[in-house]
């Protein structure tokens, strides 16, 4: 990359029309969406982190075995809920490449063929 001089890379950026699309603002248009992280994620570490510390009271003495079930099982079922969450919002695999949930590349047909070659 340090070899490249900055004018003819430039003229080659020209040529294939990308020349100066990083520089402007994005287009607004009605079928472009923006992909966002839910914030599930942190959600549920900050959850973690309240029944942890609630848990970590009752260790040491601090707090009663109530305090405990009213702040760490909430916690734990939170947590629970934001996992959930994000493995539903989140697509999967087939949903990236693009491939549809009746040809999955594999499936049923497949492998009745390869459990009779092995016969």
């Amino acid at each position: 990359m340090n070899d490249w001089d900055d004018d003819e890379f430039q003229a080659f950026e020209t040529a294939a029309g990308l020349y100066g699309l990083g520089a402007q603002p994005p287009v607004k248009q009605p079928d472009v969406f923006r992909v966002m992280d839910p914030p599930y994620v942190s959600w549920a570490i900050r959850a973690t982190a309240v029944g942890g510390a609630a848990i970590s009271l009752r260790w040491l003495h601090v707090a009663p075995e109530m305090f405990v079930y009213a702040v760490a099982v909430p916690a734990l079922v939170f947590l629970l809920w934001c996992l959930l969450m994000n493995k539903v919002s989140s697509p999967d695999s087939d949903a990236q490449r693009g491939v549809k949930k009746g040809n999955r590349g594999g499936g049923a047909a497949r492998q009745k063929k390869r459990a009779k070659k092995r016969r």
